[in-house]
């Protein structure tokens, strides 16, 4: 039997604020990284990731490298620049049918 520890968090517009200029809110980031380190799950969940993929503000987050996962996936939600990511310990393959 493989247990996984799963997390779900939502970012809150990708630790930005909603309004221009979109100021990246570092303590909020800052504190969610430590919770993350803390619980240290195998499977990180991002609702509202905010600028982890292309976008017309010029804003970009990798949140594999913020939050020390070696495997991810962006799932934007055009035309808004927010969206889900998925973060692993382990690979992430696709199923197609």
């Amino acid at each position: 039997m493989v247990k996984l520890k799963i997390m779900t968090y939502n970012v809150l517009h990708g630790f930005h604020e909603v309004q221009a200029p979109f100021t990246l809110q570092t303590q909020r980031l800052e504190a969610t990284k430590q919770l993350v380190v803390d619980e240290n799950p195998d499977i990180l969940a991002l609702t509202e990731a905010a600028y982890g993929g292309p976008n017309p503000f010029g804003i970009r987050m990798n949140y594999a490298e913020i939050f020390g996962f070696p495997y991810s996936y962006f799932a934007p939600r055009p035309p808004h620049e927010w969206g889900n990511c998925i973060l692993s310990k382990f690979p992430i393959v696709a199923d197609t049918i």
